[in-house]
């Protein structure tokens, strides 16, 4: 078998473009500027269409951009020209003719992308990056197309069927010739109706496969088994795999699986289980160590059972066995027997589905022909009835399971049993003979001595349940008289259920009190739907008339419909319950609308009740909640409003002069031409600034690790690029081999609008330090300071003391430090000038 070709590197291999512009300047200075882009691309050039097709019969191409209105034929007319050719090469049409016609036109002709020229070079990065974009798109086709021809190639070597369809089972894509082994007839049938297959599935079967095709087209995988009934030849069984393959939107686009033939398996199965399974004992197969290989019918059905709630886990630790830890250890004892060779037998108790039985339980090894334990039969004969009677036998014997005495008239023991012996822990010869009162000497002056002795003189039995200091524990006593004059006793100790008891109090106590001081209303229901339970913020909501203990076993349908007109829609809010109710499913956070307009949130829960299953509903008012977030999302859209008059009535102008200023430096040398390049800068950076606040500054990006040296550095070169006296110092080493959890791009942003603030307020040759604190940094600078009283107001958007400055700055700063969960304060710098300290910043050694 041949390997399939390794994937091409498309990010470092050259990538060939045909540049067509009838512009000769044009097009040397698109080309230089795109090689500067990225230095894979090498870039030729043609000044018309024909000129542009020879280059293409020459030399291969990565991809063609073309501008449109040229001499000759225009770029669309080229692209048609090209398509007949070239189907698949990415072709740009770059052109400062920008219309919906031109843009139709070319869309109709199989444009790969449409580009409109734009002032300034920040276009070509745009080209290249668009360039780069379709060349890699295009090769990954190529190469998709070359390794499923391969796979197609791998694909019919195999005995099973594989197969390929479109996510709605219209198209055939693929499909190999094992398929034409199998269902006999040629795939060319499926080719041309892709549910020809279906035809010959057996009657019985096809719904069940149709459903399994549905389920696919759903975006479910799904296994099925089926029998295909070829045209001249016997039925045959088959296992099919399939899954659902999706795109980038999560729509399927693709089904894909294997079919194999099973007909020799199922026949093989059908023999065992007829043997396996004709049989009133439980019988299974467990590999050596205790796994549970099989069950027959009648194990599984006594359990209740699904054969996959079993197969797979150690026979200990199945249903009929966990429960019970001797029978676990019994079962534990009998595979290790078992698998060294031994027959093991004895009696253990299992649980069913709706009783325990006794089983004559045996574990039998089977060996292989070197005498190597292969596999393990365990068997169990049901015996319940036996050991019911041979119980009932003990029982007459045993009298009863109490502990019983029996005193006479003058309080001697007259009998003992065997359970009173072991809660007394004393021998029958030890008591027998004895004083009561002696022996129990605590229960004096106490209610057992009253209780007995009113027995003893009325003759009358009793029972009750105390404490006995005694033995140490709680007791259920019943005393009834004797002919002989005496009493007998029969003692239960009860003392883990009053425990139990105590705790389930005090727990009912909590929750009554929690149920009672929720702040959300709350009811729940009966399996007959009726009030069970509601608490007073349920009476306040609904403004209902009388109390949560008056409202209890009131029907709850009529309820609602009392309620029902409270919300603006009343026959949904009635028709929502019995839905809810209906499908038994929890739900949460529903919102409701008011008449009054309020908004309630609803939950409901099904929840298990002795007497079936109930309801638990819950209720809570947030008019207030929707009304703040409502406020919130009008905010958040005047701001992207704002920002975007900012972007379009700023950023356009803006970029013209910027460009006007490019060439006008390279025409002629002034003066003026530095302060307008400072001026148009003021504005670009309030521009930025402006749109960071109105737009981004709510949040930040990704955390990565982020080397706060090179953060710092980046940023002084930005910021004192035309600064040649001020000077960047560090306090130390700190930050030399450390990182930040924090964004890239806003940490670069914190630290240059802190640099231009220092260099703006302290002039040219100011010294900006940076250093570390206890859980952070700082930058401070030599300049005038800040004064004590106005270092709040630093922070404001639009405040400035500086001519250059615009006022948003320091507020970007705050917004940043915030985001990232940090902390800043203002105070006075080593030399008198201004000092920021961020806090709250953890670092992380490289």
């Amino acid at each position: 078998m041949s390997a399939l070709s390794p994937p091409v590197d498309i990010t470092t291999e050259a990538l060939r473009v045909l540049h067509v512009e009838d512009d000769p300047d044009l097009a040397a200075l698109t080309a230089t500027y795109l090689e500067r882009e990225d230095d894979r691309f090498e870039v030729a050039t043609a000044t018309r269409a024909t000129e542009g097709l020879d280059r293409l019969a020459e030399a291969n191409f990565d991809c063609i951009v073309s501008d449109y209105d040229m001499p000759g034929a225009t770029g669309v007319e080229f692209l048609e020209a090209v398509r007949e050719e070239y189907p698949d090469l990415p072709f740009i049409l770059y052109t400062g003719k920008g219309s919906e016609e031109v843009a139709s036109e070319a869309i109709s002709a199989g444009v790969t992308d449409y580009l409109q020229k734009e002032a300034g070079t920040s276009q070509y990065t745009v080209l290249a990056h668009r360039i780069s974009n379709v060349v890699a798109q295009y090769r990954s086709r190529r190469a998709v197309e070359e390794t499923e021809q391969k796979l197609s190639q791998l694909a019919e070597k195999t005995d099973d069927i594989l197969f390929m369809f479109t996510g709605d089972w219209s198209e055939l894509l693929f499909l190999n010739s094992t398929f034409e082994d199998i269902w006999g007839i040629p795939v060319e049938r499926v080719e041309e109706n892709p549910e020809a297959f279906l035809e010959h599935i057996h009657p019985e079967d096809r719904d069940h496969a149709r459903r399994s095709m549905k389920r696919l087209s759903a975006g479910h995988p799904d296994e099925i088994e089926y029998r295909v009934v070829p045209p001249d030849d016997d039925q045959r069984w088959v296992r099919g795999q399939s899954k659902p393959i999706f795109d980038d939107d999560g729509t399927v686009t693709r089904i894909v699986g294997f079919v194999r033939d099973i007909s020799e398996q199922k026949e093989r199965n059908r023999r065992f289980e007829a043997i396996f399974n004709n049989t009133y004992t439980f019988v299974g197969l467990l590999e050596p160590d205790g796994t549970l290989i099989e069950a027959n019918d009648t194990a599984l059905s006594f359990g209740g059972l699904d054969r996959e709630d079993v197969v797979g886990k150690p026979l200990w630790e199945t249903y009929w066995v966990q429960s019970n830890e001797e029978t676990q250890r019994i079962v534990r004892e009998g595979v290790e027997h078992a698998r060294n060779g031994e027959l093991f037998r004895d009696e253990i108790r299992v649980r069913g589905s709706d009783r325990e039985a006794v089983i004559d339980f045996s574990i039998r090894p089977v060996t292989d022909e070197h005498g190597e334990v292969t596999l393990l039969i365990p068997e169990g004969r049901d015996i319940t009835e036996r050991k019911r009677e041979e119980n009932k036998r003990q029982q007459i014997i045993d009298r009863v399971t109490d502990a019983i005495v029996e005193v006479d008239a003058d309080w001697t023991f007259t009998l003992v049993n065997e359970q009173a012996e072991e809660l007394y822990d004393m021998d029958e010869e030890d008591l027998l003979g004895r004083d009561f009162w002696e022996v129990f000497h605590e229960a004096r002056d106490t209610r057992f001595e009253e209780e007995y002795r009113r027995v003893m003189e009325t003759r009358e039995p009793t029972s009750f349940v105390e404490h006995f200091s005694q033995l140490d524990g709680w007791f259920d006593i019943s005393a009834y008289p004797k002919e002989n004059g005496g009493i007998e006793f029969y003692f239960v100790e009860v003392t883990e259920q009053r425990e139990r008891q105590h705790e389930l109090e005090q727990t009912n106590t909590v929750l009554s009190t929690l149920f009672e001081t929720l702040p959300v209303g709350v009811l729940a229901e009966d399996p007959g739907r009726n009030v069970l339970a509601a608490n007073e913020r349920m009476f306040d909501l609904f403004d209902l008339p009388g109390s949560p203990e008056a409202v209890v076993g009131a029907d709850c349908e009529r309820l609602a419909d009392q309620v029902s007109d409270t919300f603006v829609d009343s026959e949904r809010f009635v028709r929502r319950i019995a839905e809810l109710i209906a499908n038994r499913e929890p739900k949460s956070n529903e919102e409701l609308a008011l008449r009054d307009g309020r908004t309630f949130e609803r939950d409901y829960r099904p929840i298990e009740l002795p007497g079936g299953e109930g309801h638990l509903w819950v209720y809570k008012d947030i008019t207030e909640l929707k009304e703040r977030e409502q406020a919130l999302q009008r905010e958040r859209d005047r701001l992207d409003e704002f920002a975007g008059v900012v972007s379009h009535d700023l950023r356009n102008p803006l970029s013209v002069a910027q460009g006007r200023l490019e060439l006008a430096r390279e025409a002629c040398d002034s003066g003026h031409l530095d302060a307008i390049e400072t001026a148009l800068q003021r504005i670009d950076r309030i521009t930025e600034d402006v749109l960071w606040l109105a737009r981004e500054g709510r949040d930040i990006g990704s955390l990565d690790a982020v080397a706060v040296r090179d953060v710092i550095d980046g940023a002084w070169n930005i910021v004192a690029d035309r600064t040649e006296h001020a000077e960047l110092r560090y306090a130390g080493d700190e930050f030399s081999l450390v990182t930040i959890e924090a964004d890239d791009d806003r940490l670069r942003q914190l630290f240059e609008n802190l640099f231009s603030n220092a260099i703006e307020h302290g002039g040219g040759d100011v010294t900006v330090t940076v250093g570390a604190v206890d859980d952070g940094f700082y930058v401070e600078d030599d300049g005038p300071g800040i004064p004590e009283d106005r270092r709040h107001d630093v922070f404001a958007a639009g405040y400035s003391t500086g001519e250059a400055g615009t006022g948003f700055g320091l507020s970007i700063v705050k917004r940043v430090v915030e985001a990232h969960g940090w902390e800043i304060r203002v105070t006075d710098g080593t030399d008198g000038g201004a000092r920021f300290e961020i806090t709250g910043v953890e670092f992380t050694s490289e």
